[in-house]
């Protein structure tokens, strides 16, 4: 039996009870491939892992076929991808979702902060300020508590701590796996969309990478290349087509 992840999304990661940080992943893309996976495997005996978050658009879903996860922020990813490896032996992994860079670590109020700042430069000689600040700017004491919802009636910082790296962590959990990775850069030139595509792929040893720049995205298009071992084996127009070749070139060679 065949087991197959897909994430799909965009996290979203609390800044209070009522503030976030997320982007503008819609989770489309992601759609279609389940689709192509679902087309391409008919009756064949397979489970896909649909791991979306709550703004993701929804897949066609085969009862029979499939399994959704709803997730939220990196954290809960992360629970997910733990929840499918202890259970599955996972063949594929399309790992589609945008899963932020960061996670709040903190807010405080600007006024409050500077007088913190302000305090230890006066008690501390000028050879230890560089450390000692840097201490405070990751974890002052005048942050507000956690969740607490922040007062519009003055100005904030807010402190943001970089979240673990999802595509990372597949291959320690199986290196058998097979793993398909994204990267979307705005406004680049191919070469270096390749170039951090490839690294990528090499620093994640991904099978397959999908490298698109937002720029050659829109309603009617999506330029994308799909790269393997280092070199762009397919080029792709639409959604449609990269759903297409993802999921020939990871199934159609891997019978």
């Amino acid at each position: 039996m065949k087991h197959i992840v897909i994430t799909a999304g965009g996290t979203v990661e609390k800044i209070d009870e009522v503030r976030q940080i997320t982007n503008t992943s819609t989770g489309k893309l992601a759609r279609l491939i389940c689709k192509e996976v679902l087309d391409y495997l008919g009756d064949e005996d397979f489970t896909v892992h649909y791991i979306m978050s709550k703004r993701a658009v929804k897949p066609e879903v085969v009862q029979s076929k499939m399994m959704i996860y709803p997730v939220s922020d990196t954290q809960s990813v992360i629970d997910a991808i733990d929840k499918v490896y202890s259970q599955h032996k996972i063949d594929y992994f399309i790992h589609s979702m945008a899963v932020s860079d960061f996670t709040t670590s903190y807010t405080a109020p600007v006024s409050i902060l500077a007088k913190e700042i302000s305090n230890l430069i006066q008690d501390n000689p000028v050879e230890e300020l560089e450390e000692k600040i840097q201490e405070i700017l990751t974890s002052p004491y005048c942050a507000l508590p956690r969740g607490a919802k922040i007062s519009s009636r003055e100005d904030i910082v807010l402190g943001l701590k970089r979240t673990p790296k999802v595509i990372s962590y597949i291959k320690d959990r199986d290196p058998e796996t097979f793993l398909v990775g994204f990267k979307l850069l705005n406004g680049v030139s191919e070469e270096r969309l390749k170039e951090v595509a490839c690294k990528l792929g090499k620093d994640n040893d991904c099978n397959l990478v999908l490298a698109n720049d937002m720029c050659n995205i829109n309603n009617e298009k999506h330029e994308a290349i799909l790269l393997k071992d280092g070199c762009i084996v397919e080029r792709f127009h639409t959604k449609d087509e990269i759903a297409k070749g993802i999921v020939m070139r990871m199934l159609g060679e891997n019978k």
